[in-house]
């Protein structure tokens, strides 16, 4: 391989484009720190997390022109359109270093991870830099950079709300009623980042693309729990996950009103009949719940007191 991310780290690291903070830093701190610093930086100490933090690896025209090997914004643009014109498909590896430690079910809790926020207008803690791969069964591959928001210990939303090939095979897999794995690759080469960054044609392979930048083919192995590549070259960590857009999930959802209310509060859901001669579903809408199944969900979120009225199916 012509260069890992480790690697690439250490060079960034020599010319003195890498800063190496070892003393003790707020993870609400990492996105001012990595706005003001002049360099990229590397915080080996994040307060309440044993993993490290990276960032800014390409945030200047000098470290993105050494990510690619190229002298200038111009040469990068012609290693581009050479890459688009000669990709090359991956190598699919049996395994990778990655999966030497890995957690699965009720083991994965995000919380662990030390995702910083990246701006004051999100919402949450936002996974910026992880190359997503997802298939189709007609299209085939897409990879892409997408922001993902952590919501619960399992559980992250991904931003595919502009028009987008992901969006469009998620919008597949909803239609057929099937969920959409994607891995997330984090702590990968900017050639890898490039690659998948580029908005491709429908059909097109990113990871081809980025081994055009290569020169050499991506290694991608496949993840444990999903049938799905990730990049075999990804720093500390893999994420996997089913992109279960289109079912809903009531139970979580009255738990968490169940855990705001203060005491004595009451909840009032309000339903529509399905077996009015009007009725239409919503767009992302597949079951509406019998009273036995909505007074099961509630007694089990908590709310032992429940009363029921009007006509449900």
């Amino acid at each position: 391989m012509t260069e890992n991310f480790r690697q690439f780290l250490d060079r960034l690291r020599q010319a003195g484009e890498l800063v190496d903070l070892h003393q003790p830093v707020d993870i609400r701190h990492i996105a001012t720190l990595v706005d003001q610093a002049k360099t990229a930086l590397f915080f080996h100490n994040v307060i309440g997390y044993d993993m490290p933090v990276v960032s800014g690896i390409i945030r200047s025209r000098e470290r993105a022109t050494m990510a690619l090997g190229c002298a200038n914004f111009a040469e990068i643009e012609r290693k581009l359109a050479a890459a688009i014109a000669n990709p090359v498909p991956p190598k699919y590896v049996k395994t990778s270093p990655t999966r030497e430690v890995a957690y699965v079910g009720d083991e994965v809790d995000l919380y662990r991870l030390p995702i910083p926020m990246s701006s004051i207008y999100d919402g949450g803690p936002m996974i910026t830099a992880g190359v997503v791969i997802a298939r189709d069964p007609e299209l085939g591959f897409n990879s892409g950079i997408y922001r993902f928001i952590v919501k619960e210990k399992a559980l992250t939303g991904i931003d595919i709300v502009t028009p987008n090939n992901m969006r469009l095979f998620a919008q597949r897999a909803y239609e057929r009623k099937e969920p959409l794995p994607i891995s997330i690759s984090i702590g990968t080469h900017p050639f890898e980042i490039t690659g998948s960054g580029y908005r491709a044609p429908l059909g097109v392979d990113e990871m081809a693309i980025a081994g055009g930048l290569r020169g050499e083919p991506v290694e991608l192995a496949p993840c444990a729990t999903i049938d799905l590549p990730y990049i075999a070259d990804a720093f500390d960590l893999i994420l996997s996950f089913e992109a279960i857009y289109y079912l809903p999930q009531p139970a979580a959802f009255l738990q968490e009103c169940h855990r705001l209310l203060r005491k004595g509060g009451q909840l009032l859901l309000s339903t529509s009949n399905p077996n009015w001669p009007y009725f239409a579903p919503g767009a992302l809408s597949v079951h509406y719940p019998s009273a036995p199944e909505l007074r099961r969900l509630l007694y089990d979120a908590g709310f032992e007191k429940a009363s029921l009225y009007g006509s449900l199916p």
